[in-house]
This record gives structure tokens, sequence and C-alpha cells, in this order.
């Protein structure tokens, strides 16, 4: 388990003391392509998840399904983290796109608290 942590240090975000793990690629297989372990699409949802390396225990933070994703996240301490990403602006029965808009979580572990902030609209 370690050494796929090691192999993707890149596309995960290891808390400061290093115990937990962010993974924002949720949804996706790991595969092993010319000895190097990489992320596969899957499924249309998306997920952030954590890992606690110590208790090998991982714990679903975020999800949502196909009109959103997750592209990044960021340790603000050893139980906080940023997540960004981004949703398609829909209309009200969710049939005609309108473009696109940010958005922005902060994740505390410690109070299971989420806030969830959107952008304006990003394209047409």
């Amino acid at each position: 388990c370690s050494s796929i942590y090691e192999d993707m240090k890149d596309l995960y975000a290891f808390s400061p003391n290093g115990e937990k793990v962010i993974s924002v690629h949720g949804g996706k297989e790991i595969q092993e392509v010319n000895g190097k372990h990489v992320f596969v699409p899957g499924e249309p949802d998306s997920s952030v998840e954590v890992i606690n390396k110590q208790l090998q225990k991982i714990q679903t933070v975020l999800f949502c399904g196909t009109p959103c994703g997750f592209n990044n996240a960021v340790w603000v301490n050893n139980d906080s983290f940023v997540v960004v990403g981004e949703e398609m602006i829909l209309d009200v029965e969710d049939t005609n796109y309108n473009g696109e808009r940010a958005t922005l979580y902060i994740v505390d572990l410690t109070t299971q608290k989420i806030e969830y902030y959107i952008g304006p609209a990003t394209s047409q």
C-alpha cells in the first residue's frame, strides 16, 4: 500500500505529520502500467477520500455525480484541508448546459464540518 502512495506522491496530498493522505481521485481505478501505478477513469462519479495510513482506514468525505468533479487538495493542518473542483451549471430540469463554475470545500475532520463555496460561471 505505501508503495502506491510513493509511486504517485504527486497525485496525493499528505498531511503535515504524514499520517493521512487525501485522494481526489475516488471513482478511478488504480492499475499498474509499465511498472508504475496510475489512475484509470472508471465511474463518472467522483469522491474525495482521506486515507489514514496508521489505522488503514479510508473515509469518503466528499462525493458528487456526473456534473461535477474534484481537482486538487491541500492540507491546512493535520485535521483540516481545502479541496478545489468544478461543477456544471445546468437548468432546473438538468438538461441544458450553461457553463461551469469553480467550487471550493473546506473540510475539518475534527468537527466533521464542511464549508462549500461556489464561484461565478467560468464559461458558457
